[in-house]
């Protein structure tokens, strides 16, 4: 995850590789920055399901307010609950209760 913080709004340039295939990324008992490999809105649980059993909270940032969004909870209920989306080029704070690996295949657009 790169998180960058500016007063102004710029241009980063990203270069991605030709050929995209799977992607895997080490996660940590305790909080990880984490972003959505999918190009449209995904419910958290869907996003997460490669580490379902080891995830448990959620917190995304809006860029645009500037500030925390209210928690997504795996199997929680009411605003809490974990069908709510993962945006694309958001960032978010996930809590793992183990180590693992994320695995996923980078989709083609």
């Amino acid at each position: 995850s790169i998180w960058i913080y500016s007063m102004a709004h710029i241009l980063v340039p990203l270069d991605f590789a030709v050929q995209q295939g799977l992607l895997e990324r080490d996660l940590f008992s305790g909080w990880n920055g984490f972003g959505s490999l999918n190009l449209t809105e995904v419910p958290a649980r869907d996003a997460l399901s490669p580490v379902y059993p080891a995830w448990k909270y959620s917190y995304g940032f809006d860029p645009l307010l500037q500030r925390y969004e209210v928690s997504i909870v795996k199997g929680g209920y009411g605003i809490h609950n974990d069908s709510r989306p993962f945006v694309p080029g958001r960032g978010y704070w996930i809590f793992m209760e183990e180590n693992v690996t994320y695995r996923a295949s980078i989709p083609i657009p």
